[in-house]
């Protein structure tokens, strides 16, 4: 997938040809600048892959993750240049923080990361899932538990025990798939469950969890 561009389109964006452009329109769908019909998914076909392997679409995913949870940004004080150089961290495979995407039909339609902070009230707290996002034309059709299957099952690989995330609205799906609410208050005017689940290692017991330093918390 190549995320570099030549032709403007709608919002600014731009695209080097009509495959890229309807990829970008897919993008803008959930925030209502192109109106478009989308073809049928199969979950089957839907790819789960390392952040690593697409990064020329850091600054997309970023500009979305910005956009999605721009009060938490503001509240950091961070930009969205800040957001694409979070996210531009998140290359690893072997170390946190570490991403994934979701593919579809040659088509970055979700992402999710493993961090080692993701709510700057919770410091103790480490580490988080978080940064699920899924196109909104994508949204309720299995995308999101795909990657959080698949984050769990790295944080297995990476010897993590214990994982944490804090939700506004889907605590009812998180709880379905294990986790246990810890908490609930108010953060950036919204109502927020911190919730956690215990993971039973499958990597190698000899393995650690390594970081990469000077990470931001978004």
């Amino acid at each position: 997938m190549n995320c570099e561009n030549s032709k403007t389109g709608a919002g600014g964006l731009q695209w080097r040809n009509e495959n890229e452009k309807y990829w970008h329109a897919c993008l803008l769908g959930s925030y209502g600048s192109v109106l478009i019909r989308l073809p049928p998914m199969h979950q089957d076909a839907i790819k789960i892959d390392y952040l690593k392997n697409h990064a020329a679409c850091i600054p997309q995913l970023a500009k979305y993750s910005h956009d999605e949870w721009r009060p938490v940004y503001d509240k950091a004080g961070m930009t969205l240049g800040d957001a694409v150089a979070s996210y531009a961290q998140r290359v690893n495979l072997d170390a946190l923080p570490l991403a994934l995407v979701a593919i579809y039909q040659d088509m970055v339609i979700g992402t999710g990361s493993l961090k080692l902070q993701d709510l700057d009230v919770r410091p103790r707290l480490t580490p988080w899932m978080g940064g699920i996002f899924v196109v909104k034309e994508y949204r309720g059709r299995g995308v999101a538990t795909e990657l959080i299957h698949r984050l769990i099952k790295e944080a297995r690989r990476l010897s993590v025990k214990r994982l944490y995330l804090w939700t506004p609205s889907t605590e009812v799906l998180y709880a379905n798939l294990g986790w246990v609410r810890l908490e609930r208050f108010d953060y950036c005017g919204h109502e927020i469950s911190v919730m956690q689940r215990e993971l039973r290692s499958q990597a190698n017991p000899l393995s650690q969890i390594r970081t990469m330093p000077g990470n931001k918390v978004a």
